[in-house]
């Protein structure tokens, strides 16, 4: 998976500040024509609108902002002018002095509880569809992406091995140098056409049942140590038979990122697997005893292109597309710890 890029985090930053400067603008509008009209009160509706978008688009403590500057903004004349100022020449100001309480209650009561209902239900659900629609979709191109290559490059690196087998039979009485460079293109051709097949089984989607899940994650383990000797802790601890098949695809797919980075990377002889139950999720721990390194910043760790970083990347953009949380410890020669929560979502 692709990091995001700088210009792309910049454009999505920029309309973030965008989308809050014209809230601020219809508050202050708001405000500039409830000072102009004489049945003041009549416009107090209007600032629930503004108030109440901006709490669904930035939650209840953004929200409980924006109703603040409104509250401001109408309250403060009254405050400096009296009761008066609500409502000019007329006998009411005991009704429109209760309108205006009334407003001041339930204007920031009213942003806090929209921004809470869009950051635990609405706004996180819709985030958690997208997110899991998006892994779908990549799944489905890595499942394209196995058969192309089963079907080109790897049928031509088995036919070249096939010919530097038969070429070295066809060699067998001449010179041994010779020999020794047919053998020497035969190996190299066995470690292509073995390096494919692993891609292969890399790229294609994990069985994803809630039966099969937990023998998927065990034979991830089994084939890491087969293939490197690392001793590996595995604590399955967590019941993923709840969980969407995203969930189980992020918690897959974060799991072998990590063991492909200790194989190349970490020069680790022992690491620890667990995934645990955790309050609406699941929470992935990974740790070895490698060498370690310097995380980096997060704006440099999503920036990176280098292959070095780039699968520190890949795992926080999975986690980050459930809305999930995702922490990389480590330091030179400390060794390295991956935290991940993934939040429950069930399509």
């Amino acid at each position: 998976m692709k990091p995001l890029s700088g210009a792309l985090r910049y454009r999505l930053l920029r309309a973030r500040y965008l989308l809050a400067s014209l809230i601020v603008l219809a508050i202050l509008a708001g405000a500039l024509f409830y000072y102009y009209l004489d049945a003041r009160t009549l416009l107090l509706p209007y600032f629930f609108l503004p108030v109440t978008a901006g709490a669904v688009l930035s939650g209840r403590i953004k929200g409980l902002a924006y109703a603040l500057l409104a509250i401001f903004l109408v309250g403060g004349p009254v405050m400096f002018w009296g009761s008066e100022f609500l409502h000019r020449g007329t006998a009411h100001q005991s009704d429109e002095l209760a309108a205006l309480g009334a407003w001041l209650f339930l204007l920031p009561v009213s942003a806090f509880i929209v921004g809470l209902v869009s950051e635990l239900g609405g706004n996180r659900l819709l985030v958690l569809g997208l997110g899991a629609d998006a892994m779908s979709a990549v799944e489905r191109e890595r499942k394209r992406m196995a058969f192309d290559i089963h079907d080109g490059i790897a049928q031509t690196a088995n036919t070249a091995l096939m010919q530097a087998e038969v070429l070295e039979m066809l060699a067998e009485k001449a010179d041994p140098e010779l020999r020794s460079q047919i053998r020497s293109v035969r190996d190299t051709a066995s470690l292509a056409v073995g390096e494919i097949r692993t891609m292969i089984g890399q790229l294609r989607p994990p069985a994803l049942s809630a039966s099969e899940f937990p023998a998927t994650l065990h034979h991830l383990i089994e084939d890491f140590v087969e293939r490197t000797d690392i001793k590996i802790e595995f604590d399955l601890a967590a019941d993923l038979s709840g969980h969407s098949d995203s969930v189980r695809i992020c918690v897959f797919r974060v799991m072998q990122e990590a063991l492909s980075n200790i194989q190349n990377h970490a020069k680790a002889s022992r690491a620890y697997v667990g995934l645990n139950e955790a309050r609406g999720g699941v929470f992935l721990t990974i740790r070895d005893d490698g060498v370690g390194f310097e995380v980096p910043a997060l704006n440099q760790l999503l920036a990176v292109t280098s292959q070095s970083h780039h699968g520190l990347a890949s795992m926080q953009e999975r986690v980050w597309l459930l809305t999930g949380r995702i922490e990389i410890e480590s330091r030179p020669q400390e060794g390295t710890a991956i935290r991940a929560f993934i939040p429950r979502y069930q399509a």
